[in-house]
């Protein structure tokens, strides 16, 4: 009988919006409340058999931006201190333990396990992200930056020369000329202070209030243009002003982590391929989710500002970056890595969608074969009995959810990892249109959890 294939789920937080009648069609469920499709696999090995509320507020940035250091320069999708902590103890790892991040994003795994002493390291495909980390994790003498920070302020920075404006064109769309002019200056100034270390602390300062005093705004993984806005120059020195000095109040109020002993490192590399062999305790680490989001976009002034000098050297950027975009494009050998079987039906409903992006299929294959390449990466740089502790969000294309947790659970154990568990931390609204053309289904974010 049909009425027996259906199987009505618990009313929990996952079925909020409603009864959810799954039909099973060979190893598969496809759920027929919704307008759209969302497929799962039965008895999946790799399902979720836990969830944790307080994880709920670890995986967000929000947090971050209260904490003395870590508020300096926040990504927007990112975990908190708390998360690392709470990592570390569930795999009880000790002080003399390293632990790796390698998509480091803001830093946030560098600087917590600093708080605890426990030395790390931290790897992103992205310069600015090396900078901000290294910046936030580097021990710094309190008088010595006051000095320079005096020095800086009697010089002044207003008639430095601006040689010339990087060949992008993001930046004559998103600030009034003498507004660039002027961050182009203090840029230039910043240059000639003697010390590399130092002098990167204050360029922190100024690419932390680039999106102030530019006509863009930073709103879910885009960068939006608002003409509308309107800025001075000497806005552009007063906000330089203000978010250095609280960056100093910060060290000032932070005397443990100003000097503490041991070893935190940012690096760039790619998470595809990580040199040199040392080996880690721990990887702990949210690589990007696959929901579009190009990091080159969203901080695109403050990459063109600091380390490009022209359109193509972003676009190249773009291109290596890890495929959860379609404009990324770079591959690496995936030497041994087969579809998961989480993965195949998925793929096959998403065949049959009316995807609004021709390359969105390439980019979620390329996904999972990034994410496999990774992993692999990892395996050599884990030592025995070590552990892989990943944050990632299931998303949802045309309809059709993707387990994102359930496929890299199996992903993980291709290379050689035995997966542990994965936490279910919270579930997810779907963007406007999604809703309103498929229906509202939540999506979870979880932590999988994985030991060598």
């Amino acid at each position: 009988m049909f009425e027996d294939s259906l199987h009505r789920l618990p009313e929990t937080k996952q079925s909020k919006y409603g009864i959810m009648y799954l039909v099973k069609v060979g190893h598969t469920y496809v759920n027929l409340s919704a307008k759209g499709v969302s497929v799962s696999n039965e008895g999946s090995k790799y399902e979720p058999k836990e969830s944790n509320a307080v994880l709920s507020r670890m995986v967000t940035a929000r947090a971050n931006r209260n904490h003395p250091i870590y508020r300096w320069f926040v990504y927007p999708h990112s975990f908190t201190r708390e998360f690392v902590h709470w990592a570390i103890d569930e795999i009880r790892i000790s002080k003399e333990a390293v632990i790796a991040d390698p998509f480091l994003g803001a830093g946030t795994t560098l600087l917590a396990c600093k708080d605890l002493g426990i030395s790390a390291t931290g790897f992103d495909i992205l310069p600015l992200s090396i900078l901000v980390s290294n910046v936030k994790a580097s021990n710094y003498r309190l008088q010595t930056l006051k000095k320079l920070w005096s020095s800086l302020k009697k010089d002044g920075w207003a008639n430095c020369p601006v040689n010339k404006v990087p060949d992008i064109p993001i930046l004559s769309k998103a600030f009034d000329s003498e507004v660039l002019s002027r961050v182009l200056s203090i840029r230039h100034r910043l240059r000639r202070v003697g010390n590399k270390k130092y002098a990167s602390f204050f360029l922190v300062g100024l690419l932390s209030i680039v999106g102030h005093v530019s006509k863009t705004e930073k709103g879910g993984g885009w960068l939006r243009l608002r003409p509308e806005k309107v800025v001075s120059a000497e806005e552009v020195d007063s906000l330089f002003m203000n978010a250095t000095e609280a960056m100093l109040v910060d060290l000032e109020q932070s005397p443990k982590l100003r000097l503490t002993k041991g070893n935190w490192q940012a690096c760039l590399a790619d998470a595809r391929a990580l040199p040199g062999t040392q080996e880690f305790d721990a990887i702990i680490s949210s690589p990007p989710y696959l929901n579009r989001h190009d990091y080159t976009r969203i901080f695109s002034l403050e990459l063109s500002l600091a380390f490009l000098r022209n359109h193509q050297e972003l676009k190249n950027l773009r291109y290596r970056s890890l495929r959860s975009n379609v404009e990324a494009k770079k591959t690496y050998p995936a030497d041994g890595y087969r579809i998961p079987f989480t993965l195949l039906p998925v793929l096959d409903a998403l065949q049959k969608a009316p995807l609004n992006n021709d390359r969105l299929l390439t980019m979620i294959t390329g996904y999972f074969e990034d994410l496999f390449c990774t992993l692999k990466s990892l395996y050599p740089r884990v030592k025995k009995d070590g552990y892989v502790i990943f944050v990632l969000g299931n998303v949802r294309f045309a309809g059709v959810m993707i387990p994102v947790d359930e496929i890299i659970a199996e992903i993980g154990e291709q290379v050689g990892f035995e997966w542990q568990k994965t936490v279910i931390a919270r579930f997810r609204g779907n963007s406007a249109q999604q809703m309103g053309i498929f229906g509202k289904e939540l999506s979870r974010e979880s932590v999988i959890i994985w030991r060598k």
